[in-house]
């Protein structure tokens, strides 16, 4: 997410490959919200604005839970 024409490029084509994996509005035009820090998993949250729909979202990777407290591998080997 270091280049953001890069990262908004990637997205677009993600989108398209798997929308049910994304909200409703995802496919119309979005802003930069903010963005935070997980010290816990070393990696950048950012969240964005859906203009379509006004929520905010984040986008994290899939490998981290959604609490952000374990990376997904790992809750996996302990079920």
């Amino acid at each position: 997410m270091d280049n953001p024409t890069q990262y908004r490029q990637y997205r677009t084509q993600r989108l398209h490959q798997y929308p049910e994996l994304f909200p409703t509005g995802m496919d119309q035009d979005c802003t930069f919200h903010d963005a935070s820090g997980s010290v816990t998993q070393d990696l950048i949250v950012r969240r964005i604005t859906l203009k379509a729909t006004g929520a905010v979202v984040a986008l994290r990777p899939s490998c981290v839970m959604p609490s952000m407290r374990a990376r997904s591998e790992e809750v996996e080997q302990a079920l």
